[in-house]
């Protein structure tokens, strides 16, 4: 995986999909990913550049990716994107640093601002 990739992991294809060719067009790297656990699979520590996560998947949450990364020391910068917010999920995700909360369905400028600001971390 390159420097500066935008890692996208969200269990649904299409959103996987839009998002990579979202910020593609912007000049981004991406690289999707459909589980937490098949993101691990292929993250090395020391990559750069910014994880977009979904909260609710199969397997592990987003925001149990965004601990799991945070704990073992990864500064790799976070976006939280979900369907299903709340308080208390935006709370542990800016707990955990993320750098932004970002609710479905979300406007694209909103969305590259928040990416604009990982890289920037």
């Amino acid at each position: 995986m390159s420097d500066d990739t935008v890692f996208i992991v969200d269990d649904d294809a299409s959103v996987r999909d839009s998002l990579s060719l979202l910020l593609s067009l912007h000049g981004y790297v991406t690289a999707t990913f459909a589980s937490a656990e098949d993101f691990l699979g292929a993250f090395k520590p020391g990559s750069r550049g910014c994880l977009i996560v979904d909260i609710r998947m199969p397997g592990m949450s987003g925001l149990d990716l965004q601990k799991c990364l945070k704990d073992s020391g990864s500064n790799l910068p976070v976006v939280v994107i979900t369907a299903h917010g709340d308080v208390s999920a935006a709370r542990q995700a800016f707990r955990a640093h993320a750098v932004d909360f970002i609710e479905k369905p979300f406007d694209a400028g909103q969305l590259l601002a928040a990416v604009e600001l990982a890289h920037e971390s």
